[in-house]
């Protein structure tokens, strides 16, 4: 990737902590992948979208968080709560792109 380094700030509301991050995009190969990565107080987290076709000619996509918290009790969560929280905002972030994608809205 050249040129300009590409963030964006997002307001973060989850397992009940609410912070800011500023996502910085690590890789972009359009239209097969896209890396972000963030660094904030509270925790590092890396997601990882693309696209891949199937041996049935499929386009499939797919989504790959990895996160780390900084801080005691929260590092304990990790493995369970916390990953339970982030796998439920995830699957609503994804149902609303894919409906965004199929023409309709974000609920």
């Amino acid at each position: 990737m050249s040129g300009p380094v590409e963030q964006v700030t997002e307001a973060i509301r989850v397992g009940g902590r609410r912070f800011s991050a500023t996502w910085t995009v690590l890789a972009c190969d359009a239209p097969t992948l896209w890396v972000i990565a963030t660094t904030t107080p509270v925790g590092d987290a890396r997601i990882v979208y693309g696209l891949r076709v199937d041996s049935d000619a499929l386009t499939r996509f797919f989504r790959t968080l990895t996160y780390c918290s900084r801080r005691w009790p929260w590092t304990m969560l990790d493995a369970n709560l916390t990953r339970a929280a982030l796998t439920k905002q995830s699957d609503h972030a994804l149902a609303n792109l894919k409906r965004v994608l199929e023409g309709g809205r974000a609920g």
